[in-house]
């Protein structure tokens, strides 16, 4: 993260706001660089008294050796025990580690520390991040005697840490002091709820297994004044390969990160999600835990952004060292993974990861189910054939039934493509039937549903979807469809919208960033529109193919992916196979008697078979609307 001079209001009230935790079992570690935070003092007071800071601020502790000193060597100097320095009763938990042996032995494991399972709770990193602290140091008083301190809160300390350091190294010396089971890092003007951290440990008492826990977060302003929630879905990992949103507050097991290495100086600007990358290939995704609560609050606005550089320049939070660092992190990963996938940056400074095809792609089989209609049905097809890229394809119409003569002649006509079939199956409309039928002819290794009313907007839209497809964990992938207008109709669904399941982000301007990028990010949800449905052939097989009997119109998709994510699979949305679906064009709206009728007993079948889980969507967030595709707030509020 890009390092700011840290106003002194902001920053006591960072301080004052972990001071506050009802959760009392806490460390903060404040670090302090002169090298990342070569700021001048500016006004900071050099004493308690200057500062005015009353009991709370008193019960800051400092640490500080010679003026521009060493981490090491700043503690080589300090008292040796409680008794030396004068403290008074101090939190028996808290040891210090003085001189560079510290480093390297440090206890490895809560049990050498004598540390209960929750007890000696979060290990907070109040890093350099966006904290210019160094020069208050340099002329603050040398001991607590000198200052006036009085009592000190011994779970508060600064560490002075090496000149000319990275940021990672910074965090490593800091890592090296801590002695609780988890970490989090935290922004030095960012604040806390006074609940944040007994959420973390009530999450931790309830699921002692957990390895990651992470929450939602919200923004301040110059004013104090809170905005622009991010309220984030349960773990999402195609959505972290595209976005980071952990960053904050997320808490770490500590053991894990040592195991790993800490925290790496090759990515600048990154060093946390290279953290995060490298922290979820040791651990299974059950591990990760997500509370639905904003339990951090980040300072934003323009002064805590950019910070000068040596040349007097301006840099920020978006500049390309930041970008090319971030995408470097995911690309290491994979190779890591030793998955061949390129990485490149996206819309809003975010990433996407490009999955490579088999030498020789896959024969895939485009299931169209019709009935007259015909300029609909050979717009599409016309673009399947020639506005595709994909050329292993095979296009099976299923005639539902077309009696027009132009219809008939057509069906006649483009027959003589080998690449397209015709299946007539003259019987009541039935959607899931059809396509299941249409299956059953096909000869491809991938299936693709498709509505006979889509135009393709860009050729690469099979290829995206295919390689999609073709990763052993995704069941199956949908694309992103525009009404003809260019507002969204299909970004992924929602479960539980409109008190059943939803398009998100309908009806929204296509170049609109929507809510947190998301109309722009690969994801994983837990339904997409069959409209436009791509998965392996073995996959539509295993769960049983669309439901025909219950689900003879609407709601098929969604049963369908849930039933592909009950076997272990993931469902993927992305934003880089894009079409305009002209919706229902050619069948109609669902506005007579019998229509209804079978749309009430499709919407008591999903009930009964999907209960709770229809509640619940784990790629939502309990405190968004259900009354509306646009991620707005839910009222009254649910968390």
């Amino acid at each position: 993260m890009p390092i700011g001079e840290a106003n002194e209001q902001w920053l006591r009230a960072a301080i004052e706001s972990v001071q506050k935790q009802i959760y009392p079992h806490f460390e903060l570690l404040i670090i302090t660089n002169t090298h990342l935070n070569s700021h001048p003092r500016g006004n900071l007071p050099d004493s308690p008294e200057e500062r005015g800071q009353g009991p709370v601020d008193s019960g800051i502790k400092w640490r500080d050796g010679p003026q521009n000193t060493t981490l090491a060597a700043a503690l080589n100097n300090a008292p040796d025990s409680p008794e030396e320095r004068g403290q008074g009763p101090v939190d028996s938990r808290i040891k210090w580690r003085d001189g560079p042996q510290a480093l390297n032995n440090a206890p490895d494991s809560p049990e050498e520390r004598g540390q209960g399972p929750v007890d000696s709770g979060i290990k907070w990193r109040e890093g350099p991040q966006n904290t210019t602290l160094a020069a208050a140091l340099n002329n603050a008083p040398d001991s607590p005697e000198e200052r006036g301190q009085g009592p000190v809160d011994s779970r508060i300390k600064w560490l002075d840490g090496p000149q000319n350091t990275s940021l990672a190294a910074a965090l490593n010396n800091a890592l090296a002091f801590a002695r609780g089971d988890f970490i989090a890092l935290m922004g030095a003007e960012d604040q806390l709820p006074a609940h944040a951290l007994y959420k973390i440990a009530q999450t931790l008492n309830a699921h002692p297994d957990t390895d990651l826990i992470y929450t939602d977060e919200d923004k301040l302003n110059a004013q104090g004044q809170r905005y622009d929630p991010y309220f984030k879905s349960d773990w999402n990992p195609d959505l972290f390969y595209s976005q980071n949103f952990l960053r904050h507050l997320t808490a770490y097991r500590r053991s894990i990160i040592n195991d790993i290495g800490g925290f790496r100086p090759d990515y600048q600007g990154n060093e946390d999600y290279d953290l995060a990358l490298r922290f979820i290939e040791q651990i299974d995704a059950e591990r990760i835990r997500h509370i639905p609560q904003i339990l951090y609050h980040r300072r934003d606005f323009p002064e805590h952004t950019p910070r000068p550089s040596q040349d007097g320049s301006q840099h920020t939070a978006s500049s390309h060292l930041k970008k090319d660092s971030g995408v470097c992190a995911l690309q290491a990963h994979f190779q890591r993974l030793r998955q061949p996938v390129k990485v490149v940056e996206a819309m809003g400074g975010h990433t996407r990861v490009i999955y490579p095809l088999p030498d020789k792609p896959p024969l895939v089989s485009l299931i169209i189910p019709t009935r007259d209609k015909l300029k609909l049905l050979r717009g599409t097809v016309d673009d399947l054939l020639n506005k595709t890229d994909y050329k292993n394809i095979e296009i099976i119409i299923m005639d539902n039934g077309s009696v027009e003569p132009e219809t008939l002649d057509y069906f006649k006509a483009i027959q003589k493509n080998t690449k397209v079939s015709i299946i007539r199956h003259a019987a009541p409309f039935n959607y899931s039937q059809l396509n299941n039928i249409g299956v059953t002819h096909a000869t491809g290794d991938v299936i693709c549903l498709i509505n006979n009313d889509l135009q393709v907007i860009y050729p690469q839209w099979l290829t995206e979807m295919v390689s999609h497809a073709l990763r052993p964990q995704i069941g199956a992938v949908g694309a992103k469809l525009y009404y003809i207008n260019d507002t969204i109709q299909h970004a992924g669904v929602i479960i539980g919208l409109g008190g059943m399941a939803g398009h998100a982000l309908k009806f929204l301007a296509r170049e609109a960033p929507g809510y947190h990028w998301k109309p722009f990010l690969i994801q994983n949800y837990s339904a997409v529109t069959g409209a436009c449905l791509v998965m392996r052939r073995n996959v539509f097989e295993e769960v049983g193919g669309l439901e025909e009997k219950h689900l003879k119109v609407a709601f098929n998709d969604v049963d369908f992916c849930l039933r592909i994510r009950e076997r272990g699979y993931r469902i993927v949305w992305t934003p880089y196979a894009e079409l305009y679906h002209l919706e229902s064009a050619s069948r109609g709206i669902d506005d007579t008697f019998k229509k209804y009728r079978r749309l009430q007993h499709e919407l008591n079948y999903m009930k009964t078979r999907w209960g709770e889980t229809l509640l619940n969507d784990p790629y939502y967030n309990p405190n968004l609307t259900l009354e509306y595709e646009d991620f707005s707030l839910a009222w009254p509020p649910q968390e």
